[in-house]
């Protein structure tokens, strides 16, 4: 939360594959551009069946592992204002 955010992705209602092609799309489009830091928010899962974030659950992994990792420099969990548990800080490669 220290650094300005320079873009941000919006992931609630999408089904996993879906998410994880975006999220992999707009890191690629976002690190190609020069840009460091952008807000992925994936949501709490708090209107999902059983109130069971999938997203969530998931994007750790697609940030650490996998082709989506090769534009991530670091992730954090967001600070309340920016969304909390239910949103990401990905600090890009540049």
């Amino acid at each position: 939360g220290l650094m300005p955010i320079d873009a941000r992705l919006d992931l609630h209602g999408k089904r996993a594959e879906e998410a994880r092609d975006a999220l992999e799309r707009f890191l690629g489009e976002k690190r190609a551009r020069g840009e460091r830091c952008v807000l992925v928010v994936h949501g709490k899962g708090e209107h999902s069946p059983g109130r069971k974030g999938v997203l969530r659950g998931e994007i750790a992994a697609w940030l650490s592992q996998g082709s989506a990792s090769v534009h991530v420099e670091a992730f954090s969990t967001a600070q309340p204002e920016d969304g909390g548990e239910g949103a990401a800080y990905v600090l890009l490669v540049r």
